[in-house]
C-alpha cells in the first residue's frame, strides 16, 4: 500500500511539473493578437529644394529627397543658351562638411541632355538654406560611368537658394 501511494504521490507530482513547464512554454509563444505593440520608429524624410536663376535666363533647380540616410532626387542645369542637363540621382551623406558648415553629399546623377545619356558622379554641398554642385572636368571611368578628374579642381557654384518645393 505505501509502495502505491508513493507511486500515486510521483506521478501526480510528474504530471504537475509537465503541465507547468507546458504553461510556462505557451507563454512565451504568445498569439500574434497578445503580443504587446512593438514601437516601429517612422521613417524620417526631409525633401529640400533650391534654385538659381539668371536675368539671361539661365536656371538651375535641385531637389533632395532624404530618407534614412539614403538621397535621391533631381537636378536641372538649364543654361538660356545651350548644353542643358536634366536627370535624377542617387546617393548619400559624406562624412564631410564645408569649412562654412555645408554637408556634402556624393551622388550618381543620370542625366540627359542635348541627346545623349549618361551616369555622371555629382558633389553637392548644401544645408536648408543654400546649396551648391560641383563643376568640373569629368572622365569615363571606363565603364561609361563619368567621375570627376581631379578632386581638388571641383568648382562649386552656382549658390542655389531654398525655396518651397511647390516652386519647382
Amino acid at each position: 500500500m505505501k509502495k502505491t501511494v508513493s507511486i500515486l504521490f510521483f506521478t501526480l507530482f510528474l504530471l504537475g511539473a509537465i503541465i507547468f513547464s507546458f504553461q510556462q512554454q505557451k507563454e512565451k509563444f504568445l498569439p500574434p493578437s497578445r503580443l504587446p505593440e512593438e514601437v516601429v520608429p517612422s521613417p524620417i524624410s526631409t525633401n529640400r529644394c533650391y534654385e538659381w536663376t539668371t536675368p539671361e535666363g539661365d536656371r538651375a533647380a535641385l531637389r533632395i529627397v532624404s530618407l534614412d540616410g539614403e538621397l535621391t532626387g533631381s537636378f536641372n542645369w538649364l543654361p538660356a543658351e545651350k548644353d542643358s542637363k536634366t536627370g535624377i540621382f542617387d546617393g548619400a551623406l559624406t562624412e564631410e562638411s564645408t569649412e562654412d558648415g555645408l554637408s556634402v553629399a556624393e551622388l550618381w546623377w543620370h542625366t540627359k541632355g542635348e541627346g545623349v545619356t549618361a551616369t555622371e558622379q555629382l558633389f553637392v554641398q548644401f544645408d536648408e538654406q543654400r546649396a551648391r554642385t560641383g563643376f568640373g572636368e569629368m572622365k569615363d571611368r571606363g565603364d561609361g560611368t563619368f567621375v570627376y578628374a581631379n578632386l581638388s579642381d571641383i568648382s562649386y557654384m552656382p549658390e542655389m537658394a531654398a525655396i518651397a518645393c511647390s516652386e519647382i
